[in-house]
């Protein structure tokens, strides 16, 4: 009665999700050392590259959530 109501999710469908937003955050830390190497290297001052960072982590979050929105 529950699934018919659509308070029931297929548990296939939720790990299909799972994964799909797990490989979109992989596939973007994936590419931190090669983007983010280049501008670090040269980077001295702690705050510029405390704020890359948060920046390229914020990224990261932004599209966490856009990917669980989808679901």
């Amino acid at each position: 009665m529950r699934k018919a109501q659509g308070e029931l999710i297929e548990k296939e469908l939720v790990a299909q999700d799972a994964r799909a937003c797990g490989a979109a955050v992989t596939s973007l830390m994936h590419t931190w050392p090669a983007r983010l190497a280049p501008e670090l290297a040269v980077m001295t001052d702690q705050h510029e590259i405390k704020q890359l960072l948060s920046s390229e982590v914020n990224n990261l979050i932004d599209l966490m959530e856009s990917k669980i929105k989808e679901v």
